[in-house]
């Protein structure tokens, strides 16, 4: 559901490993142009900064624990400097 729901909303997908293909297949059926696949997530992590280069500017990191894409989001923000929401609200 979630390939065919992001392929009806526009946004591109990145899907991670053979357990995703699924999905992404789900996407394409749906009518989804935007779809890659990474092997892994140290691909993952190079395709999610490409797009972002190329002007996208929201990235959905959406998994079980199982696929530890945690460690996806941690590349993502390595060497970037990163403000943070604390919980009442105002920035850290």
């Amino acid at each position: 559901h979630v390939g065919a729901l992001a392929a009806q909303l526009g946004v591109p997908l990145i899907t991670v490993g053979d357990s995703a293909l699924r999905m992404g297949e789900g996407y394409r059926s749906a009518g989804g142009t935007l779809w890659q696949h990474a092997s892994d997530r140290v691909n993952a992590v190079e395709f999610i900064r490409r797009s972002l280069l190329e002007g996208s500017t929201t990235v959905l990191v959406k998994a079980s624990r199982s696929a530890g894409l945690e460690q996806v989001v941690r590349g993502l923000f390595e060497g970037v400097a990163v403000e943070t929401v604390a919980p009442e609200g105002t920035f850290k």
